[in-house]
C-alpha cells in the first residue's frame, strides 16, 4: 500500500457520511438475514417493546412483511406494535391527509360492513374486494383511509396482509372506530 500511495490521488473535497446510504445499507443487511435469525430478532424485539404475542399469533406472515421493510432491527416494536395492542399513536399527518377528506366516513363505515361479511377473510379476498369496490379506477380512495384506520400510519406492511393478520373483529372495529372520530 505504501507503495502505491501517491499525495497526486487524494482528493481535496471532505468525506461525507451519507445517512441514507447508510440506512439502506443496514436495510439490505436486515433483509439478508437467516430467516430464523429474523424471527428471533422479531420476537425479542416485540417483547423488549412491552407487547404480548397471542399464541395464534402468524408471526411467519409478520416476518415475511417486516424482513422486507426493515431498516433497523431497533425499529420493529414501532413499526408493528398495533397489532399487539388497540392503544396505538394516531399520525395527525396521516389522518389529516388520508381520513379527513370529504366522504372517506362513510367509506370506513361500508368497508366495516364489507369486511364484517367478508368471507374467507383472508389477504387474496380482501384485495379482490377492494379491487371490485375500484372498478378499474385505482384502489388508493380505499386502501390509503384503511391503512390509516387500522394502523394510524401511512405506511407498512401490504395492506391486505395487514388486514389478515389483525383479524376481522380488530379490522372491523378499527375501520368503525376511526369513522366515528370523523
Amino acid at each position: 500500500m505504501v507503495k502505491l500511495f501517491t499525495l497526486e490521488a487524494v482528493h481535496v473535497t471532505a468525506a461525507r457520511f451519507d445517512i441514507k446510504k447508510l440506512q439502506w445499507m443496514n436495510g439490505e443487511y436486515v433483509k439478508r438475514l437467516p430467516r430464523e435469525t429474523f424471527k428471533q430478532e422479531l420476537v425479542e424485539r416485540i417483547q423488549q417493546g412491552g407487547y404480548a404475542i397471542p399464541a395464534d399469533f402468524n408471526l411467519d406472515l409478520l416476518a415475511d412483511q417486516l424482513q422486507i421493510r426493515t431498516k433497523f432491527l431497533t425499529d420493529i416494536p414501532g413499526n408493528c406494535g398495533y397489532f399487539f395492542t388497540d392503544d396505538f399513536p394516531m399520525d395527525e399527518k396521516a389522518v389529516e391527509k388520508r381520513l379527513r377528506k370529504e366522504g372517506v366516513k362513510e367509506t370506513l363505515e361500508d368497508l366495516a360492513n364489507r369486511f364484517e361479511k367478508l368471507e374467507p377473510f383472508t389477504t387474496a379476498a380482501g384485495e379482490a374486494m377492494v379491487k371490485e369496490l375500484s372498478q378499474g379506477n385505482g384502489m388508493g380512495p380505499w386502501v390509503h383511509p384503511i391503512r390509516v384506520a387500522v394502523s394510524g400510519r401511512m405506511e407498512g406492511p401490504g395492506l391486505f396482509e395487514m388486514l389478515e393478520l389483525l383479524g376481522r373483529e380488530k379490522t372491523v372495529a378499527r375501520l368503525r372506530k376511526a369513522a366515528a372520530m370523523l
